[in-house]
């Protein structure tokens, strides 16, 4: 939901449909299935792709936080045009004039077209989840068992998508449901470009700018003491969400750090601690490890593939 529901919220949203007093279920429910289906059809095709070619593909950082970032300004833009249709209105995503004048001879076409568009581009914003399916896809070896594993995935999030088409589309109609959407819709938008924030471990994500307030308001200049460093060869983190949080090891000195996973298939399926450019894929169940040297003292954010969930490592 935050990678795509957003777009799909906002083009359902700027599409013409019926009157607040002649609303049919149609109005919501065609496009998104054209949609769906068409992301479907799309993600089949990469499954194959993925599986047939085996581990020589994956997208590098600067991809996957290039496309994280774009879809974040469309949301936030979408969620915004949910109140007021008319902002940026050349910031749009709409069909070639070409295409549109191939498909206006039905209204029908013309109302599903650009969702079935946008649901077949969605393969070029692979989210946390997403990129586990497609590691998945690709440890498969075989172009059949990597195309049912994206297909499974897809038709698996149908639901959630219905719901978000519904509601969109009754955002459109309805005032106060409009605001609630406009207002959960920017949140995700912000919420995902937060996400780039933590990965790039920038001072202006919301953890940096929590913890920076929290020290200015308990009047210390300097970081929180999260103890002191460890002396154990190794270092426990449950990767499903992160647990510890908040690691001193010391500074200058080889760490080993146990990654444990157990059925594990969301974002933190990818650990990545920015500032010493380590970046590792892990297993649904199992332990990795990964040697790490933090050579000034400091702080080291650590977060999931898509900067949901982070941590601290603090060097002394």
């Amino acid at each position: 939901m935050a990678a795509q529901g957003g777009l799909l919220a906002g083009i359902l949203a700027r599409q013409p449909g019926a009157t607040k007093h002649d609303w049919r279920w149609s109005s919501a429910t065609v496009p998104t299935a054209g949609f769906i289906g068409a992301k479907f059809v799309a993600h089949l095709l990469l499954g194959a792709l993925l599986g047939w070619i085996g581990a020589g593909v994956q997208l590098s950082d600067t991809w996957r936080l290039g496309f994280q970032v774009l879809a974040a300004v469309f949301i936030i833009t979408a969620g915004i045009r949910l109140r007021w249709p008319n902002f940026l209105p050349w910031l749009n995503f709409e069909l070639p004039a070409g295409a549109r004048r191939l498909v206006r001879r039905s209204t029908k076409l013309d109302t599903v077209a650009a969702p079935a568009a946008l649901g077949f581009l969605t393969v070029l914003i692979p989210c946390g989840t997403t990129q586990a399916m497609m590691f998945a896809a690709i440890a498969t070896g075989s172009a059949a068992a990597g195309a049912a594993i994206m297909g499974a995935f897809v038709l698996g999030t149908a639901p959630l998508f219905f719901l978000i088409g519904v509601l969109a589309k009754g955002a459109t109609l309805r005032p106060r449901l409009g605001v609630i959407a406009a207002a959960l819709v920017i949140g995700v938008g912000l919420y995902s470009l937060n996400g780039v924030l933590v990965q790039l471990d920038s001072p202006w994500s919301f953890q940096n700018q929590v913890a920076a307030w929290r020290w200015g308001l308990s009047g210390s200049s300097a970081s929180p003491n999260f103890g002191v460093a460890t002396t154990s060869p190794t270092i426990t983190v449950l990767a499903d969400g992160y647990e510890p949080r908040e690691i001193t090891v010391p500074a200058g000195k080889p760490v080993r750090l146990t990654l444990s996973t157990k059925e594990n298939i969301g974002c933190t399926s990818v650990f990545r601690i920015p500032k010493v450019k380590i970046e590792r894929v892990l297993p649904e169940t199992g332990q990795t490890i990964v040697t790490a040297t933090f050579p000034e003292p400091g702080e080291y954010t650590f977060s999931c593939g898509m900067g949901m969930y982070s941590g601290k490592i603090r060097a002394i």
